[in-house]
């Protein structure tokens, strides 16, 4: 928990503190899953199934999943292993492992690379939040995919 809230600190400027990082796992239906280096494989798991050093760590995402309905809440990679394919383990564990007949996401409509990430995945923009995010105030782009 704390990694990832230290990790929210450099990648978000609303980042998630571990106080709220441990109060989205007491809800059973959010999760948090991991992706990291072990012996030279990548593999991603629920946190708490995760029993690796903070230095294997890679990235991670926060989801949620109520009644059919799953939605990305945070997928974070550290800084230095980014365009490692990291990202994208962590959403093919996603899709494998959480069931759902309909997945949301929000994202920055500036951030290119997330946009690219999830419409590889088959996201499909919706619609948009104007000026939803602040620091800096930017528009939000709501994605949606079905099975």
């Amino acid at each position: 928990i704390q990694w990832i809230a230290n990790q929210e600190k450099n990648l978000f400027s609303d980042a998630w503190s571990a106080a709220m990082l441990k109060d989205t796992l007491q809800y059973d239906y959010n999760y948090i899953a991991v992706v990291f280096e072990e012996a030279g494989v990548t593999k991603c798991s629920l946190i708490e199934d995760c029993h690796v050093s903070p230095n294997d760590l890679r990235g991670y995402l926060i989801i949620n999943n109520v009644a059919g309905t799953s939605e990305l809440l945070r997928i974070g990679i550290d800084m230095q292993f980014r365009k490692k394919g990291y990202a994208t383990c962590l959403m093919n564990w996603y899709f494998e492992h959480i069931s759902g007949e309909r997945y949301l996401l929000e994202v920055r409509a500036n951030n290119v690379n997330a946009r690219s990430l999830y419409e590889k995945f088959g996201y499909k923009r919706i619609g948009t939040r104007r000026n939803y995010y602040s620091n800096p105030t930017e528009d939000g782009m709501i994605y949606e995919r079905f099975v």
